[in-house]
């Protein structure tokens, strides 16, 4: 599982289920990381490699805001990478 999911052929979304609630229901930060993410995304083709890419993309960009309150707030985050789907 990561933090940016494919949510039907051509989008994605973030996976805002599995995050903190402080960070999952920030309409603000939702939309500047729409922002920050768009120009990694847009026009690539929609593979593990590019969701890994924006997975990681999204980790840098939380973390830059709230990486110093929080210790440990990139490895809370990025361990969703081993959350496997049934």
């Amino acid at each position: 599982m990561r933090l940016i999911i494919r949510e039907g052929p051509g989008k994605v979304g973030f996976n805002f289920m599995w995050v903190p609630t402080f960070i999952g229901q920030d309409p603000l930060l939702k939309k500047e990381l729409e922002k920050e993410l768009a120009p990694h995304l847009v026009g690539q083709p929609l593979n593990d490699a590019t969701l890994d890419k924006a997975h990681e993309l999204a980790l840098d960009f939380i973390c830059s805001k709230w990486h110093k309150a929080i210790p440990g707030l990139r490895d809370y985050l990025d361990a969703m990478k081993f959350v496997e789907e049934a």
